[in-house]
């Protein structure tokens, strides 16, 4: 086993594999789905057109990236219209609802770390600049570059991780690394951290659930020149994003498909899954060691790291 080990398979852990081919990639693979969830499913993931989007896309082979740049427009809720611009106001309590389960009232004690929905542009449309590619098939091209060594990580120290084949298995191999880079989400780093060094209460990461139900009509109030619009009160979910087959409806906290047939059934679902840690709500989360490098939306807690976060943070990375 290599002295550099990488925790996690997700496209965190693979952007890391791929860059730092001396780092082993440890995730539990053997007879488990395959990974991809949120991230390709839902089509409410964009990859932001930026320098290290770009490389990185390059650097797998895509050609004419130029070509691929395009701009989502994104919509704002508010009441029976949709605005192009939120007021102070109408954000604030757009972020409220997103961080409130879809079946209570809206948290307004709810103070947001950051009041930003959004990339918007200066030139008086709201929009992302993204890249227009299949997300599987960036997956897909991570997964056949990078090798990934099946494992359970159980015990994790300053210079030694425990693991095992499986999680219920006593039996682990202890292996000595000189860096470590987790990109699986903090609670289960912290469980396995050996808590006699330092710990960390389990309270500190709050987290909500989030549930994607995809249909196949066209959400009422819902305005088909954007391709995603955040809601206010006056709806249950909290976004709405054009997907390939229908549409997108996300409601924060857990919804069963039968419930939602139950209240909607004008619609005709699709798709229906539960994101657990789908809402996280940011707190600094400090690495224990300065060996060990947490890197990853749920890896660093922080709800504004998006995929070009951990690119800059792997190519930039020496040692």
């Amino acid at each position: 086993m290599a002295n550099n080990i990488v925790i996690g398979s997700g496209i965190s852990g693979l952007v890391w594999g791929y860059y730092h081919k001396d780092f082993e990639v440890i995730a539990p693979v053997q007879d488990q789905p395959a990974k991809g969830g949120q991230f390709t499913r839902s089509n409410m993931i964009w990859l932001h057109d930026c320098y290290e989007t770009r490389r990185l896309l390059s650097d797998l082979g895509w050609d004419d990236i130029k070509s691929l740049v395009d701009e989502c427009l994104v919509g704002y809720h508010d009441g029976a219209w949709i605005k192009d611009h939120p007021t102070a106001e109408l954000n604030l309590i757009l972020i409220q609802k997103k961080m409130t389960p879809w079946d209570q009232k809206i948290n307004k004690r709810f103070v947001p770390s950051s009041s930003q929905l959004s990339m918007t542009s200066d030139l008086g449309t709201n929009f992302m600049k993204v890249l227009r590619i299949d997300l599987n098939e960036l997956l897909d091209r991570l997964k056949k570059a990078v090798h990934v060594t099946h494992g359970y990580v159980m015990s994790i120290g300053p210079h030694l991780i425990g693991i095992t084949d499986h999680p219920q298995n006593e039996h682990m191999i202890y292996n000595g690394f000189d860096w470590l880079v987790s990109t699986i989400a903090a609670p289960y780093f912290w469980k396995g951290w050996d808590q006699s060094l330092f710990s960390l209460p389990e309270k500190k990461f709050k987290h909500l659930p989030i549930t994607n139900v995809i249909v196949k009509e066209c959400p009422y109030e819902f305005d088909n020149r954007y391709e995603m619009i955040y809601y206010d009160s006056h709806c249950s979910w909290s976004r709405v994003a054009k997907h390939g087959l229908g549409y997108t409806l996300e409601f924060t906290g857990e919804i069963s498909k039968e419930d939602f047939q139950m209240l909607y059934p004008e619609y005709t679902v699709l798709d229906h899954f539960v994101v657990p840690m789908g809402r996280i709500f940011s707190v600094e989360n400090i690495s224990p060691r300065n060996n060990i490098i947490f890197s990853g939306r749920f890896a660093q807690w922080q709800h504004h790291i998006t995929t070009e976060y951990v690119i800059n943070q792997s190519i930039n990375f020496t040692h």
